[in-house]
């Protein structure tokens, strides 16, 4: 969920990520495609430098279609334009079957530090090693900015457990959803990562994925989802179309291709029915009681 700067030469894109899924268990860190980039790209890229901020991930690993790693690439995003909206989830908690979802709060920032000590989870999120100090101020940007919504992800199972566990020691990873059209408030662009490994090839990216659609919609006035996935991560492909979204971008330039899900009154009413469990509660910082 963190924000990172980088340069247009180290915008490469990433096999698996945080909203998307790549490889199966024991694999190494994923294909991660080399983008070959024209002077005239790079030119283009610098050009929008200016006024952007840079941004996290997407994605999940490959296990019968499901994602667990980060699929996207460090790019670029303009600030969302309107959207104060996206702090309403600062005080909300998403339960569902596998996974409760919680807003991002100092309580987390340690684990979440941990994980990205991970050579392979900087690669794969085009990301920079940050001191403990700087992932506190990251966090306060992020609980803070207006164009992002982010969830931290939580194991269910171990969350409800007695005695009360920490929040910290139930964190499985996060999701995200982003303002990436200025001219479109109702399109998202979705990312999960699942980063925790124990937590990996057990449905929690697919039911994280539908509980933050179903905010979206209904809190965020979303109606549009994206997600943008390395061309070489084919199970996080797999599990976004099972999630009934539909190819229609291919970028040769970042080696990405962008699924598209538009929701129909079909689609709204397919969601209502995969996410009917979903129960929205007030959160309170560091609380863990399920109840």
């Amino acid at each position: 969920m963190r924000q990172r700067w980088s340069p247009p030469s180290r915008r490469a894109p990433r096999a698996g990520r945080r909203a998307l899924i790549g490889r199966p268990a024991g694999a190494g860190p994923g294909l991660i495609l080399a983008a070959a980039v024209c002077v005239a790209e790079v030119g283009r890229a610098l050009s929008c430098a200016c006024g952007m901020t840079a941004a996290g991930r997407a994605g999940k690993r490959g296990q019968l279609g499901e994602a667990d790693y980060p699929c996207g690439r460090g790019r670029f995003r303009r600030r969302g334009m309107g959207a104060a909206t996206m702090r309403l989830n600062q005080n909300t908690l998403l339960l569902g079957k596998k996974v409760v979802l919680v807003p991002y709060t100092s309580e987390h920032v340690p684990r979440y530090h941990e994980w990205m000590q991970s050579e392979e989870l900087q690669r794969l999120t085009a990301s920079e090693p940050l001191t403990l100090e700087q992932e506190y101020a990251m966090q306060r940007s992020w609980r803070e900015d207006a164009d992002k919504c982010t969830f931290i992800v939580l194991d269910a199972e171990k969350w409800q457990t007695q005695p009360v566990p920490t929040e910290e020691s139930c964190m499985a990873g996060d999701v995200n959803l982003f303002l990436t059209d200025l001219e479109d408030p109702t399109l998202g662009e979705i990312e999960v990562m699942i980063a925790e490994p124990s937590c990996r090839g057990r449905g929690f990216g697919t039911e994280a994925a539908l509980l933050m659609m179903s905010y979206g919609g209904s809190k965020l006035g979303l109606t549009k989802f994206e997600a943008k996935i390395g061309q070489g991560n084919e199970p996080s492909i797999r599990m976004f179309q099972k999630l009934h979204f539909k190819q229609v971008a291919v970028s040769s330039v970042f080696q990405e291709v962008t699924l598209r899900l538009t929701m129909s009154e079909a689609e709204r009413q397919w969601l209502r029915a995969q996410t009917n469990h979903m129960e929205e509660k007030p959160y309170r910082d560091g609380s863990t009681e399920p109840h």
